[in-house]
């Protein structure tokens, strides 16, 4: 099970560095295009649209007396721009780590087949 392992490494190595390699441009590619044409995006326009309610954030009363909280437009692009920011670092983590992944494979599969070699090499 243990050359089994040993032989296919290099290739799961290239999978996990193509796979996160392909997830960082693509979310490179939304990001540039969300930015270029903010409209052109059903989420976007989602949000957009969302922006434009005008709702209280918080609303009560408090000994007797009600209170209205309400955010500026402003605000809330801020909010959204900041849960924005944060997705898109978590996605790069993840596309990250697959990459830091494929390359400690890539290392390990290379230094079991130099070891390989070098012994057949003395042998021999």
């Amino acid at each position: 099970m243990e050359s089994f392992l040993k032989k296919y490494l290099g290739s799961i190595a290239l999978f996990l560095i193509g796979a996160g390699s392909f997830s960082l441009i693509g979310l490179s590619f939304v990001a540039f295009m969300v930015i270029k044409d903010p409209e052109g995006f059903e989420l976007s326009k989602m949000i957009l649209s969302s922006l434009d309610i005008v709702e209280p954030i918080l609303s009560g009363s408090f000994e007797g007396k009600e209170f209205v909280l309400d955010a500026a437009k402003p605000l809330k692009y801020v909010f959204f721009g900041f849960v924005g920011l944060f997705l898109v670092m978590m996605m790069v983590g993840i596309s990250r780590a697959m990459i830091f992944a494929g390359i400690d494979l890539a290392k390990y599969a290379s230094e079991n087949e130099n070891k390989k070699n070098e012994s057949s090499s003395l042998n021999g």
